[in-house]
């Protein structure tokens, strides 16, 4: 399917360039390159993001929440929340950053996020209600925390493994997050218009996996050039029929 490039795309693709710009010329990429990413939703039709019906603490949650699964721009048909990481012997100097997931109005926020082996979270309960937060890595039970009302936030947890954490909460059950967890800090998630950039890539050939947590896996290679910009452009097609394959894999 061919997708049209709106004024609103094309003007976030516009900041990125000036901020590619502004990195390359200041010198700080000099020995290194950047790869820019959209990714775009290709199946017909655009998927709406599906009401889910609440049935616990309603005051708080409000009637229903939105489902955050897939979330696609109405008009350049960008798609949010795809992970992309860059595979192989990648080194940096870049320490794990630590993440902060937050219970706030009966959601994890971020619904997606990313870390590296190193990394820290931080859980945090912004509601007025019990919560807890409940996380597997690759399968096996990580942590799980109950976050009662007016307690001070519990200690971070550090992340030992790469893969796929995913998270819930066993008093909201529609409640659903997930942190992909690299070897390497070459990895980024897609906003609101369907892209990022990845600066400070050491030049080279690399494999790369593109992840969404229901439209499945996309892998293939791209190019790195020294002091260069790299364009990866992707699309997704329909959402996934119950029974086809989604797994995540971890390198």
């Amino acid at each position: 399917m061919k997708i049209n490039f709106n004024r609103k795309l094309i003007n976030s693709l516009a900041i990125l360039l000036l901020a590619t710009a502004a990195y390359i010329f200041s010198g700080c990429g000099s020995g290194s390159g950047i790869l820019e990413v959209a990714v775009f939703y290709a199946g017909s039709p655009i998927p709406l993001q599906a009401e889910v019906p609440v049935d616990v603490d309603v005051p708080t949650c409000g009637p229903q929440i939105l489902s955050e699964s897939v979330i696609v721009d109405m008009d350049s048909r960008g798609l949010r929340n795809v992970v992309l990481r860059l595979e192989g012997e990648l080194e940096s100097k870049e320490p794990a950053v630590d993440i902060t997931i937050s219970n706030k109005g009966c959601v994890f926020v971020p619904h997606v996020a990313v870390a590296m082996i190193g990394s820290k979270i931080n859980i945090r309960n912004n509601d007025p209600v019990f919560h807890t937060t409940d996380t597997y890595i690759n399968g096996k039970r990580f942590f799980n925390i109950p976050l009662l009302v007016g307690q001070p936030p519990p200690p971070p947890k550090t992340i030992e493994e790469a893969g796929l954490i995913e998270i819930t909460c066993a008093v909201h059950k529609w409640m659903q997050g997930y942190i992909v967890v690299h070897t390497n800090p070459y990895i980024g998630i897609t906003d609101e218009s369907g892209i990022f950039s990845m600066t400070g890539i050491p030049p080279g050939n690399y494999s790369y996996v593109a992840w969404h947590e229901e439209l499945g896996e996309k892998k293939g290679e791209v190019e790195i050039k020294r002091g260069q910009v790299s364009t990866l452009r992707l699309e997704f097609g329909d959402v996934l029929k119950p029974g086809d394959e989604n797994q995540f894999e971890a390198e």
